[in-house]
């Protein structure tokens, strides 16, 4: 009886070792393919003269990433400006109804921000983009500071 116990604890350590080896495997193909994608799209984006827009957070200020956008035209762009970036207010959105919510795990989590997202009428999107010249004018008028836009 030991030994069979052993002999299945055994195969189950090395089932989990296979799923893991595996797992990686796949990750890092799929990171290999998304690689190639992103470098294939930024050479069709620098043909192309598109420009690239970012809001010089620090977190796109890693190396990796400035190497890529040296093959794009960047433009200029203030710092960390919620006030002109739409998304940031979506995100502001999800992230209101994420703490109403009161999950307690990262999976209620994902599917709670799913779910909201869906919710999210295009309307809403439709009046965040629509107000970006008033945010623009704002913004201009305050020296390229935050708003309360």
């Amino acid at each position: 009886m030991a030994l069979a116990l052993a002999l299945a604890l055994a195969l189950d350590r090395m089932a989990l070792a296979l799923a893991l080896a595996l797992d990686r495997m796949a990750l890092a193909l799929a990171l290999d393919r998304m690689a190639l994608a992103l470098a294939l799209a930024l050479d069709r984006m620098a043909q192309l003269n598109w420009a690239e827009r970012h809001d010089n957070d620090p977190k796109h200020t890693a190396r990796m990433t400035t190497a890529l956008l040296r093959k794009l035209k960047v433009m200029e762009w203030p710092s960390m400006s919620p006030d002109l970036n739409p998304f940031e207010h979506l995100w502001g959105i999800l992230k209101q109804k994420a703490e109403k919510s009161h999950v307690s795990n990262s999976q209620q989590l994902r599917d709670v921000i799913m779910e909201e997202w869906k919710r999210i009428p295009a309307t809403t999107c439709a009046a965040l983009v629509n107000s970006m010249p008033r945010r623009s004018k704002a913004v201009l008028d305050n020296n390229g500071s935050h708003t309360k836009c």
